[in-house]
């Protein structure tokens, strides 16, 4: 809607590129052009999955209308990729989503859980939403299973406040969705799950959360989970926001 304000057009095209690697040399990884109806009130999503290697990498990307003068945009990221040290459970970053439907019975890759990830981490009061991760280097036990035991945390950070709306939110967790009071400012919830591993790389695990009556404010979501099968455990975590619509 920012980018075609000003333009008396029924439709636009966007060329969409995204490039990696130094900011002196972005080579180009995809490029393509979507037509877009005019007024356009919703986001646009553009989804491309890659493959990298450990390392520091470099992604830009860019949206492009040349017919209109205001129609562009640029993000850049950098994303770390640590290499898997064999030495136990591993997990990946934390990826908020909305679900589309259910997942796949036994879940893969990140196609499979059927979620749609949120643009950026803000989510809106009384929102459900969705958590994806994966586990790697997990042990199987002799029948082939995997024993995975999961705990989520949600802490309060940063809050608008507005009177006691932080005693009325952990004192009201009948509004909240698989979630338990935890301690000052923190919900949680636990779980456990035995699979087959059925020659995966990794496990992947969507939960999903409802965070109620939940004040406006910054938040942390901590996720660990123990392998029982090698005793051995993993932990990651990411912030995100509660704002108005």
């Amino acid at each position: 809607s920012r980018m075609y304000r000003d333009a008396e057009l029924d439709r636009g095209v966007i060329a969409l590129t995204l490039r990696r690697g130094d900011v002196e040399r972005m080579r180009l990884v995809d490029s393509q052009q979507v037509v877009v109806p005019l007024p356009q009130v919703s986001p646009l999503e553009y989804r491309r999955s890659i493959t990298l290697p450990s390392g520091e990498h470099r992604l830009r990307i860019e949206a492009v209308d040349p017919a209109v003068r205001q129609a562009n945009g640029r993000a850049h990221i950098v994303v770390d990729l640590p290499p898997l040290r064999g030495a136990g459970v591993a997990l990946s970053d934390l990826l908020l989503a909305r679900r589309r439907g259910a997942p796949a019975p036994t879940m893969r890759v990140l196609a499979d859980a059927n979620i749609d990830a949120l643009a950026g981490t803000r989510v809106s009061p009384r929102d459900t939403f969705a958590l994806y991760m994966e586990a790697y280097a997990l042990r199987p036990d002799l029948a082939g299973n995997v024993q995975i035991d999961v705990e989520v945390a949600v802490t309060l950070l940063e809050m608008q406040r507005k009177g006691d709306a932080v005693t009325r939110w952990f004192g009201n967790v009948a509004d909240l969705v698989g979630l338990t009071p935890e301690g000052d400012q923190q919900l949680g919830m636990r779980y456990s799950r035995v699979e087959r591993l059925e020659g995966r790389d990794r496990v992947p695990l969507l939960v999903t959360l409802s965070l109620g009556e939940a004040p406006i404010g910054r938040y942390k979501l901590e996720v660990r989970i123990r392998d029982q099968t090698a005793k051995t455990s993993a932990r990651t975590s990411r912030e995100f926001i509660i704002s108005p619509p």
